[in-house]
């Protein structure tokens, strides 16, 4: 179908080649440095676009979804990893402005994981 006859026949409206979505996986700091984030856009941009504010899962919720993802993972483990997140999310001062994301945090317990298996197997 070309473009005319989706908009004619659907109603579809074709994407503008300027369109873009910007996307952050941690919001911006304020500029003064502390942990409070403020939006990326000023108050006439924003009335342009839908803003999403999603929330850090909780520690268990980071517990389950690890669990979930890599079966076998010490419950122990997981725990730990996901407390670590949590603090770092939370004391975020001086020249520790990061955090740990999900997927960061799926990398770590995948390859403690490993390392695990492997002394247990060198211990036997």
């Amino acid at each position: 179908m070309s473009e005319e006859e989706l908009r004619e026949q659907h109603g579809v409206l074709g994407v503008h080649p300027s369109f873009r979505v910007v996307a952050t996986g941690h919001p911006p700091l304020d500029p003064a440095g502390s942990a409070t984030s403020y939006p990326p856009l000023g108050p006439c941009a924003l009335e342009l676009f839908n803003y999403h504010h999603v929330t850090q899962p909780t520690v268990q919720e980071t517990v389950t979804l690890l669990s979930d993802q890599l079966p076998g993972l010490d419950v122990g483990l997981a725990t730990k990893l996901a407390k670590v997140q949590k603090k770092l999310q939370e004391e975020r001062h001086g020249h520790l402005k990061m955090a740990l994301s999900t997927r960061q945090l799926l990398g770590i317990a995948a390859k403690a994981k490993i390392h695990a298996r492997e002394s247990q197997e060198a211990a036997a």
